[in-house]
């Protein structure tokens, strides 16, 4: 069902995105996949011009007993791209650089629509990804 909703590109897929997540003018990767407890979101940073290193952004444990479970769908989040989000509280987040879009199926898996439910953008101050969630649509 995801795949009939999703747009591939030369620069996303859904268990990978290229992109330059922290603005250096290289391209970086993240990947999703699994291991034997947790469904794994990993990125591949460009430390220098000719090194790079591996980060684990984040770590879902699953019940592997149980069928439905399915590594995250990625999508790219490009540069300069604006979200407003919150209830209470409305905030604005711009983007410095390209980020990791995670999309989530909608509530009615028969309406056919991918939603984005979170980003992850990287924070060069604290050298870490950062995660905003979105709610889900009505």
């Amino acid at each position: 069902e995801v795949t009939g909703l999703y747009s591939f590109s030369a620069r996303q897929s859904l268990s990978a995105v290229l992109c330059d997540f922290n603005g250096d003018g290289r391209i970086d990767a993240a990947l999703s996949g699994r291991n034997k407890t947790s469904s794994v979101l990993v990125a591949v940073l460009s430390a220098s011009a000719t090194s790079y290193k591996v980060i684990e952004i984040h770590q879902l444990w699953f019940d592997k007993t149980k069928i439905d479970f399915a590594a995250p769908t990625l999508s790219l989040q490009p540069k300069s791209s604006r979200y407003t989000y919150g209830d209470m509280e409305v905030r604005t987040l711009s983007l410095a650089n390209d980020a990791i879009g995670i999309q989530y199926q909608g509530h009615d898996r028969l309406s056919g629509t991918l939603w984005l439910g979170e980003i992850y953008y990287w924070d060069e101050n604290k050298k870490v990804f950062i995660n905003e969630w979105f709610e889900a649509p009505e």
